[in-house]
């Protein structure tokens, strides 16, 4: 019986028919829409009732407390690239705080390497520059699913990044430092810079928005605002 009104509870979350005021609103039913389970009652949304209204937002901390992590987090996301592998390379990381607001970014060039130790490199220096300016907690988001496996320990390192794999696992040692896989399309900023420091600049950084270029700007709004880059 339980399992049954658990699965049901499920469907109207996954269709959006849960019994709220969010759902008569959209259904044109006028109401004047309180959560009336909170202190400081807001609109009765999906939103708000599972993500940050009083009760949610306590459920949410607990669990993050139970692994170690404390937010809000600050995301760093990095990208390397190799022409050639192995060939002339460069690798980039963008920082932003929890609100999406640009807190560092910045590229470089090195000699010819492969795309892997490019990767791992701009891991390296996307942890060292969070640490050394205390933005922790930090989720670091990287599209290459090699690194993140070999970071979670799931794959065997190989030799030719043994060096800057143990690198990261120290500095990364007892911090609040959390590792994601995202897809290419969704790290376009850091892919911009990547290339920007590969073809333009050779190396650069910025830490305000005003000191981006315009194209560099228009990647960043649509990135906060997440809005797919096309």
């Amino acid at each position: 019986m339980g399992l049954c009104m658990v699965n049901a509870d499920t469907y109207r979350f996954w269709k959006a028919k849960l019994p709220i005021d969010e759902v008569l609103v959209r259904i044109h039913i006028a109401v004047v829409s309180r959560c009336t389970c909170c202190s400081n009652p807001l609109q009765e949304t999906v939103d708000h009732l599972f993500l940050t209204r009083e009760f949610a937002t306590k459920i949410w901390q607990y669990f993050i407390n139970g692994v170690g992590l404390q937010g809000p987090f600050v995301q760093c996301n990095i990208d390397g690239v190799s022409k050639g592998n192995p060939g002339p390379s460069s690798a980039s990381l963008y920082i932003r705080n929890e609100e999406g607001d640009l807190i560092y970014a910045s590229g470089r060039q090195f000699p010819n390497t492969t795309n892997i130790i490019a990767e791992a490199t701009a891991i390296k220096d996307g942890l060292q520059y969070c640490i050394s300016n205390q933005l922790l907690p930090v989720k670091l988001e990287t599209d290459s699913l090699t690194m993140k496996n070999i970071l979670k320990g799931r794959w065997e390192v190989p030799w030719s990044i043994s060096m800057e794999v143990n690198g990261i696992q120290r500095i990364r040692r007892d911090k609040a430092i959390q590792f994601e896989h995202m897809l290419r399309e969704g790290n376009t900023a850091t892919d911009f810079c990547t290339n920007l420091a590969f073809h333009f600049a050779g190396s650069f950084h910025f830490t305000t928005f005003q000191e981006a270029t315009v194209k560099a700007r228009r990647i960043l709004n649509l990135d906060k605002a997440s809005v797919p880059h096309i």
